[in-house]
């Protein structure tokens, strides 16, 4: 896997999304490998497949990964981004950051070591059930967000 179109793909910097990739791929390999970049983090290649991951990806599914938890929280501490995309320092988690920088608007409190987000432009592909998932287990679902922009309604309904 660690060469052809796909893997061009995989590692372009200005794409996002992947369902129309994995819906499309009939190759188990690819189609896993898809289904990561679609709806995963780094926590969900298993060790197996790790070793078919080029340098490119990684870094590409790093970037996927502090997009998904730059757009579920509005403040994340350095610690838990070093965690999700074992990441080996602050320095890193700061240059990982950047890299979404034209997608999320965000401010980095460095006496504190959190991110603080102040908007989303750009998000991960929404599973809707269109294929099972092998791989991936906490995914959001198109009825999650629908909850979660409940949940906020009601919220902001209730503070006015």
């Amino acid at each position: 896997m660690r060469e052809g179109p796909i893997v061009h793909v995989l590692e372009d910097a200005g794409t996002l999304n992947y369902k129309p990739f994995w819906l499309a791929s009939n190759d188990k390999l690819e189609e896993s490998i898809l289904e990561i970049f679609s709806f995963g983090r780094v926590k969900d290649v298993p060790e197996e497949l790790r070793c078919e991951f080029t340098d490119r990806m990684w870094t590409k599914l790093r970037v996927l990964t502090i997009l998904e938890l730059f757009c579920r929280y509005r403040t994340i501490s350095f610690a838990e981004v070093q965690v999700e995309c074992e990441l080996e320092s602050a320095f890193e988690v700061e240059q990982l950051a950047m890299r979404v920088g034209k997608w999320v608007d965000f401010q980095i409190d460095q006496v504190n070591r959190e991110i603080q987000v102040l908007r989303c432009y750009e998000g991960r592909d929404v599973y809707n059930g269109e294929k099972q998932l092998r791989l991936v287990r906490d995914v959001d679902t198109r009825l999650t967000l629908l909850e979660d922009l409940t949940a906020w309604k009601k919220r902001l309904e209730n503070e006015i």
